[in-house]
C-alpha cells in the first residue's frame, strides 16, 4: 500500500538532487499470525500514558478481551 498523494516527504542531498520519500507498508517475509487469545484471566500492561490515545486504545481491548490493565 502507497500512502495518499497528499503525503509527501522531498528533501534534497549533497548534490542537490531532489528525493521524495514513498513510504511504502510492507509485511515482514517470515510474518505469521498468532493464535493467543486475550481474557478476563490476563494482565496487559499499557506504558506511554494514561490518558488520550493510549487510555482510549487500552479500554476498548478491555472492552472487547476482558482482559485486566496495569498503567
Amino acid at each position: 500500500m502507497i500512502t495518499q498523494e497528499s503525503f509527501a516527504a522531498v528533501g534534497y542531498d549533497l548534490d542537490r538532487t531532489r528525493r521524495v520519500l514513498m513510504p511504502r507498508l510492507i509485511q515482514p517475509v517470515d510474518f505469521k499470525p498468532r493464535s493467543g487469545r486475550w481474557s478476563r484471566d490476563d494482565v496487559i500492561l499499557v506504558t506511554g500514558g494514561a490518558k488520550g490515545i493510549t487510555a482510549a486504545c487500552a479500554l476498548a481491548v478491555a472492552r472487547e478481551t476482558g482482559a485486566r490493565m496495569a498503567l
